[in-house]
């Protein structure tokens, strides 16, 4: 595995270019970005986002908590985007759901729901992972050890 926090940030671009595929879907009128974009999307979000959260919520928050100055203001940070990833679970399922149907050839009108949890979702996301990338990795590189490097690396690959 290369650098885990370099991992996470690849992770997070990612996850940005998956979040303008399902923007793309939101704008399709003709059902073919739902028909390309829906597999990769349900695959993204059954898969990788959840291991994605893992990683984060289990392995990166505790070993960072540790390690965070007073001055730092990281817990309060960290906490919230613990609750976010709440809510994202929560999205998640929503989409999931929809992108099931959209995937197995229900081309009809995508549902009002699913405009509504996608948008959000992507709204979401995006600040969500402008603090993660500008605050939280950034802090991490400065305050974990070369052994908190490692046992990250090992947590992550358990996982």
């Amino acid at each position: 595995m290369e650098n885990p926090l370099d991992l996470i940030e690849a992770e997070h671009g990612r996850q940005l270019r998956l979040l303008l595929s399902l923007e793309r879907i939101l704008e399709s009128e003709d059902g073919v970005e739902m028909t390309r974009f829906a597999p990769e999307l349900l695959d993204f979000f059954t898969t990788d986002l959840a291991r994605h959260m893992e990683h984060e919520e289990n392995c990166l928050f505790p070993l960072l908590k540790r390690r965070c100055q007073p001055t730092d203001d990281l817990e309060m940070i960290i906490n919230q985007l613990s609750f976010e990833h709440g809510l994202d679970r929560d999205l998640v399922e929503f989409l999931v759901a929809d992108l099931g149907k959209i995937a197995h050839g229900h081309h009809n009108a995508i549902p009002a729901r699913f405009n509504i949890n996608a948008q959000a979702f992507i709204e979401t996301q995006r600040r969500h992972i402008q603090w993660e990338n500008r605050i939280v990795l950034p802090l991490a590189k400065q305050r974990l050890t070369t052994e908190d490097m490692q046992k990250l690396e090992n947590m992550m690959t358990e996982n």
